[in-house]
Parts: structure tokens; sequence; C-alpha cells
């Protein structure tokens, strides 16, 4: 055990006769663990924890089965997902999204941003208020 308290005294002398080297390794440290940890917060919540609505085990997801080409899927059109949604007693609700590319802006000025079209009934099948 003395040999261990030796080896952290003489470790601060040392840390203690180079400051700036001692606060450079310390923000490195700080911002390398701080970062990881915010990572990893993000990657959590979006993969690990349960979805933000009630029964999330219950959600599925519809794609069609393209005739000439078996391994490719594509979504629904409109007109289908409403006669699908009309005429399905499978599902206790159907709602429909589509992710596009929308240009964004006032006068002259514009920029391109992701959205989410989605149906009326979108947030009441979810159980989402």
């Amino acid at each position: 055990m003395s040999q261990f308290l030796q080896d952290i005294r003489f470790a601060l002398r040392l840390l203690a006769k180079t400051p700036g080297f001692t606060l450079t390794a310390v923000t490195v440290l700080a911002l390398g663990i701080g970062l990881n940890t915010g990572i990893y917060s993000v990657v959590h919540a979006f993969v690990f924890s349960p979805r933000p609505f009630p029964e999330a085990n219950r959600v599925v997801q519809l794609y069609t089965q393209n005739q000439t080409e078996p391994s490719k899927y594509r979504a629904f059109s409109y007109p289908q997902y409403r006669m699908l949604r009309e005429q399905s007693a499978a599902f206790t609700g159907i709602l429909a999204h589509g992710l596009s590319m929308v240009g964004l802006g006032e006068g002259t000025a514009s920029h391109r941003a992701m959205v989410d079209f989605v149906s009326t009934n979108y947030f009441s099948v979810l159980g989402v208020k």
C-alpha cells in the first residue's frame, strides 16, 4: 500500500510541475468522456428505449412486394392505403406516412429540409394526443 501512495504523490508532483500539460490532459479527457456519454445517450434513446406511445410492440409496418422483382419492396400508394384502411379488419387502425425533401424559405432564400407527411389519423392510431 505504501508503494501505491508513493506513486500517487510522485504523479501529483509531476502534474504540478507541468500545469499546461495537466490542464490540456484534463480538458481532453473531460471532452472525450463527455462526448462518449452524449453519443451513448442518443444511441440508447433511439435504439434501446421503448417508443413514446402506448402498445409500441403492436405496431407493424406494411409494404407491397414488387411482382417483377420479389426481393424488392415499396410503400403503398395513397389509393391503396385508403382501400386497405377501409377494408381491413385485421388491424385496429392503419396510418400512412412518407418521407420527402422540401424547400423552405422566404423570398429568394430557401433551404432543403426532410419532412414526414402523415395521414390525418396518424396520432390517433398511435394513441398520442
